[in-house]
């Protein structure tokens, strides 16, 4: 059975804080990382 995606929809400040996040990880200006590998980075370092 297949999992079924959903769309977040974010409301402009989290779109902001998610830009910055990704500006942070981000190996350089042409490095474009999916949304859930920034939210994986973020969480992980939230727990270390």
């Amino acid at each position: 059975m297949a999992s079924k995606r959903t769309t977040i929809r974010l409301s402009d400040e989290r779109q902001l804080l998610l830009d910055r996040a990704l500006e942070i990880i981000a190996s350089g200006p042409d490095d474009d990382p999916p949304t859930s590998d920034i939210i994986y980075t973020v969480l992980a370092h939230l727990i270390e």
